[in-house]
């Protein structure tokens, strides 16, 4: 038997599926499972006893439902008994509160001049089901419930933003070279807390929110937010700080889209990969593929990393209409995109004196595959790893098939055509003079009639 090659490409694959009824946001990430959440939760906090209790019956649903309770009842919003000398930590409005997942402080202008602020995640109250601290999508200043503020006209300021912790410290915004990645501020050079630029918030109707997602998203390591606001008057504005997370579950909507994927290793040479969308309705299907490289390009359907000196991988689309392809490498903006794992960080051969940045993740070309469709549909790839110094010539395309199963046509380097029939065992699958009743049916068609490998 010939050796099996390793697909060195790190190539993890999630398919989101968007359309009507559907949040905009697409959700990202890794996901926390109940056993994992609760873990991380101390309760043997006064309050929490029947969510202890539940935990223990392993009854995850009730756990769920007396912690909604046990938030919604408690008199301390802070959760920690006797409240710590600082900013009020009042309710944020109920407008706030609809339509996202994180955690949120308010705080009322009640001074004037310039006044520190160093807000500890013990601060902020939880709001619906946020990922965690450690995926903190962007934070936003809001002015809230504008009609109920007879005197919420006066600008503010905002500098010296900053978080601080066992990570050390991260600048997130001192304003000296420009506005960085912050919205709805402007460059003022007439009032600072300390250099000469602060962020001035116009606050009128039109700017009630301010927003920065360029932010580092792994707050694990940092302990407190801080930042300086200067207001000319003690206007009793109410402005919520809210830090935007994801949500720890696909909502219940998203079952209305089912993927079932199969996996096909053609040994010794390449992967078959047959996503199957079940469904109605108009559709937004996405594919992700992150490489463990440095570099990939993209030539129609087929994408390949392209690092010199190292073994790399061919990602072949079986084209369909309206299917578009992009590579994204570290964004942050609109969206994290284009990182794998800390454990994962190596320094670029293009950059080997690179340190690891303070997030601890790196930035790898992920390849996105995005199809708006009506379901049902059907995507197909086919991987295949390529040795060191080669260039292989991968294509795939689906084929018409008599019965429930996939044909698939791959072309592979030297001229090799396959013919690749996955069913389920029992159940006939033919396409053309091609047919198995086993799971997988593999021929060459190179000549001029297809003839049988395997099967299995």
């Amino acid at each position: 038997m010939r050796p099996i090659l390793a697909l060195l490409a790190y190539a993890l694959v999630a398919v989101i599926a968007r359309g009507a009824g559907l949040p905009g946001d697409q959700i990202r990430g890794p996901r926390l499972t109940d056993r994992d959440f609760f873990a991380a939760l101390d309760l043997t906090r006064p309050g929490l006893e029947q969510v202890a209790a539940a935990i223990a019956a392993g009854d995850y649903a009730r756990a769920k439902a007396e912690l909604l309770a046990y938030y919604r009842t408690r008199p301390d919003s802070t959760g920690h008994g006797e409240r710590r000398p600082g900013p009020r930590n009042e309710k944020p409005s109920l407008a706030a509160l609809t339509s996202w997942n994180g955690f949120a402080h308010a705080l009322t202008v009640d001074w004037t001049g310039w006044k520190r602020f160093q807000l500890t995640k013990r601060d902020f109250i939880t709001v619906h089901r946020p990922m965690g601290w450690d995926f903190i999508r962007y934070v936003t200043f809001t002015l809230d419930d504008p009609g109920q503020n007879t005197h919420c006209d006066a600008d503010l300021y905002l500098d010296d933003l900053r978080l601080t912790g066992p990570g050390g410290t991260v600048d997130l915004g001192g304003f000296e070279e420009g506005l960085g990645a912050w919205e709805g501020l402007e460059t003022n050079a007439d009032r600072a807390h300390s250099g000469q630029r602060s962020g001035r918030w116009v606050n009128s109707p039109a700017s009630r929110l301010v927003r920065n997602a360029g932010l580092i998203h792994d707050w694990t390591g940092y302990d407190t937010l801080e930042f300086w606001m200067d207001s000319p008057a003690a206007t009793g504005a109410r402005i919520s700080v809210v830090l935007d997370s994801e949500d720890l579950e696909f909502p219940e909507t998203a079952q209305d889209v089912l993927d079932h994927r199969e996996l096909v290793f053609v040994k010794p040479d390449y992967f078959v990969v047959v996503d199957k969308l079940e469904g109605e309705g108009v559709h937004e299907i996405e594919s992700l593929f992150h490489l463990n490289h440095e570099e990939a390009e993209i030539e129609g359907p087929v994408a390949r990393s392209v690092d010199p000196g190292v073994s790399n991988v061919v990602v072949a689309a079986a084209p369909v209409e309206a299917l578009r392809v992009r590579i994204a490498k570290g964004e942050t903006t609109p969206e994290v995109q284009g990182f794998i794992p800390s454990e994962r960080w190596r320094a670029s051969w293009r950059s080997p004196q690179t340190r690891s940045p303070e997030h601890g993740k790196r930035a790898v070309p992920t390849v996105i595959y995005t199809l708006r469709t009506t379901l049902p549909a059907k995507l197909v790839y086919v991987l295949m790893p390529c040795p060191v110094g080669k260039r292989l010539e991968v294509t795939c395309r689906l084929l018409p098939v008599e019965g429930p199963g996939t044909a698939v046509h791959v072309s592979l380097p030297a001229g090799q055509q396959r013919a690749v029939l996955i069913g389920k065992p029992g159940q006939h699958v033919s396409c053309g003079a091609m047919g198995t009743q086993r799971q997988v049916a593999v021929f060459d068609t190179s000549g001029p009639s297809p003839r049988l490998v395997s099967e299995l």
